[in-house]
């Protein structure tokens, strides 16, 4: 088996742009569609995903290049703080894992309004009750998948948070910021479980989350490797 070393600064500079990039697309795509009035009747709330079914598909198309950023940049991360302290092996791992549970539930929270979009039907004709016991089936599946998203991600922020203490990979205190965040998101998602009075709790929430990953990335450009041959070692 032969090794060779990947130079940290390209590695470094790749990480920032997909944390980056996925900050920037799924900020875009939160501004784009917040979805229908909390008080809109049920009728007008189908109407509303019908008649936006642009804005959505969008909105998904976003979100889907914004989540590869985000599940690069989480990996890249991940990779890093075990290069450089073996000791961080379970929180790496813990990155990878959250990581996955929580691309998994966001993007069943940006795809079930788009399958109500997409169902073709005519908003000005009652559907029936078949088709709206479907309607609320999908919504209260995507309401249900985005407030849940913040629980593996409450994990995912205090997970990379303590790679980052443990290992130094970019400025310390951007760790330790990482676990009041965490604890706010992870409020966040159980006051949003009994309540819809909280979700403008949620939406800050996740600005709080796509803040630190700024953080994170921007600090992962500028920060310079203490060796100057310092490289991440793949096996091949």
């Amino acid at each position: 088996m032969t090794r060779f070393g990947l130079d940290s600064g390209h590695m470094r500079w790749f990480t920032a742009v997909a944390g980056v990039t996925f900050v920037v697309l799924v900020f875009i795509a939160f501004l784009i569609d917040q979805g229908p009035p909390d008080d809109a009747s049920g009728p007008a709330q189908f109407a509303y995903y019908l008649t936006h079914h642009r804005d959505l598909e969008w909105q998904a198309v976003l979100s889907g290049i914004g989540g590869l950023g985000f599940l690069f940049f989480f990996a890249s991360l991940a990779a890093q703080a075990w290069s450089r302290d073996e000791r961080s092996t379970p929180f790496a791992f813990a990155v990878l894992l959250t990581a996955a549970a929580t691309a998994v539930f966001f993007s069943i929270g940006v795809v079930a309004p788009l399958v109500l979009a997409h169902c073709g039907c005519d908003p000005s004709v009652d559907q029936g009750r078949e088709v709206t016991l479907s309607f609320l089936l999908f919504r209260d599946l995507g309401d249900e998948a985005s407030v849940f998203t913040g629980f593996p991600a409450a994990a995912l922020i205090a997970s990379a948070g303590a790679a980052i203490v443990m290992t130094g990979w970019v400025k310390t205190w951007i760790g330790w910021l990482a676990f009041p965040f965490a604890i706010l998101i992870l409020v966040s998602a159980v006051l949003q479980e009994f309540s819809e009075e909280y979700d403008n709790l949620g939406d800050f929430a996740l600005l709080v989350f796509l803040g630190w990953v700024l953080l994170a990335a921007g600090a992962s450009a500028i920060v310079m490797d203490e060796g100057a041959e310092e490289a991440l070692p793949v096996a091949v």
